[in-house]
């Protein structure tokens, strides 16, 4: 792991290369440190808090005017991004597909003062706060946050006199927005909640990509020339149709049969069970025809990628953390979390891997500890040379941030 100077080195350029015609530069060394704080806080992220972690003199209005009221575009700072994560996914394997997976995740939140709040279903349970909708892409070594939206209820916009958008069209307003590399396949995968028959012809004829996504019981899918439910289907084949599969460690019972899905998309109707609970089905479908049952639990699989992203984004880098009221602020925010995240990949990641043994799995939780244990490092280092120059006891703990 580099020092965290020569980190947080790389990082300003970086982010100086990215936002070079966007921001000014105080408003670039403005997103430098909410990047750097994101990552480094071991405590809530806060304005507070990243005020406090570098004690560097702004005070913490000039950092909410910065994510409030700046006057800077958070898309063409978005679109900036983007080029960068495509030049990296032309340079991946040719080979190698690439995977959009498509979900959504709640930040719970109190009170009524926030914009764009409402209740959202996110996890089992109904949640009062706000629901981000993303597309994560992966492709080798990229396995990061492609686009995101704030998602509202009908309720809400009509409350804040804006026009109203599903889930399904900012999912598709985000997947308009990539072009993927020449000769590059693109697979889309999603859970049952995206797959809706404008789903499936955008996907598969308008772009002409693949599709792997979860369906409901209650669906239909035509069948030797019938629109049957896919629970139908599964209770009438016989018991010697189900093939054992196994999937990465755990074996289940499979059974696939040729469909064909909406708007007469050819495809792959996959239905799975636990041997142990046969009742408890469950069914996924795909345009590739060519495809196995464990090749598309395979594919399948890789959509929790995402779901480790909502992990690690909400768990280690303050998804959630955010106090601001106004929309542009949360939304600021989203993005310079992301931000901190595709860094962390993109580099850290990168560099950790380099350096570590094969055997060793690297996480973002390991490598963002071995950053904030080198800023300790580097912070106890400064003390002690401060102490040696000036002999002040009083000097040294000023400048740890400890009381007089």
């Amino acid at each position: 792991m580099p020092s965290i100077a020569a980190f947080s080195q790389w990082l300003a350029k970086y982010l100086l290369d990215l936002g070079s015609g966007v921001l000014s530069a105080p408003q670039q060394r403005h997103l430098h440190l909410c990047v750097l704080a994101l990552i480094l806080l071991p405590t809530r992220r806060t304005l507070t808090n990243q005020v406090s972690l570098f004690g560097y003199g702004r005070a913490e209005s000039s950092l909410k005017r910065f994510l409030t009221h700046a006057p800077w575009d958070t898309a063409a700072l978005r679109a900036r991004q983007q080029e960068r994560l495509l030049a990296l996914l032309q340079r991946q394997p040719a080979d190698e597909p690439i995977e959009l997976i498509v979900d959504d995740t709640a930040t719970a939140k109190y009170g009524r003062s926030m914009q764009g709040l409402s209740r959202h279903y996110c996890d089992g349970k109904v949640r009062w706060g706000h629901c981000k909708v993303t597309v994560f892409v992966c492709c080798g070594d990229v396995k990061v946050p492609w686009d995101f939206r704030l998602y509202r209820t009908k309720t809400t916009c009509e409350a804040q006199q804006d026009p109203f958008a599903s889930k399904l069209a900012l999912a598709r307003q985000m997947l308009d927005g990539f072009t993927p590399p020449d000769g590059r396949t693109v697979r889309v995968l999603f859970d049952s909640f995206y797959m809706s028959k404008d789903m499936v012809k955008y996907v598969c004829q308008t772009r002409q990509w693949d599709l792997v996504a979860r369906i409901e019981s209650n669906r239909h899918v035509t069948y030797r020339g019938r629109s049957q439910k896919v629970a139908a289907l599964a209770q009438s084949r016989r018991r010697s149709a189900w093939e054992p599969v196994t999937w990465p460690t755990r074996e289940y019972l499979a059974c696939q049969l040729k469909v064909k899905l909406w708007h007469g998309v050819p495809g792959t109707l996959t239905m799975t069970c636990d041997p142990d609970q046969p009742d408890q089905v469950h069914y996924l479908v795909t345009n590739r025809r060519d495809l196995w049952a464990g090749g598309v639990l395979r594919l399948y699989q890789h959509r929790w990628a995402i779901e480790t992203y909502h992990r690690d984004a909400k768990q280690l880098l303050g998804l959630a953390h955010y106090q601001l009221r106004s929309q542009v602020g949360l939304q600021r925010h989203w993005l310079l979390v992301d931000l901190a995240y595709c860094v962390l990949r993109l580099h850290t990641c990168t560099a950790a891997a380099a350096s570590a043994p094969a055997s060793e799995a690297m996480t973002l939780g390991h490598l963002r500890q071995r950053a904030q244990k080198q800023a300790e490092r580097d912070k106890l280092g400064q003390l002690m040379q401060l102490y040696e120059r000036t002999k002040d006891v009083q000097a040294v703990y000023q400048a740890a941030g400890c009381a007089a």
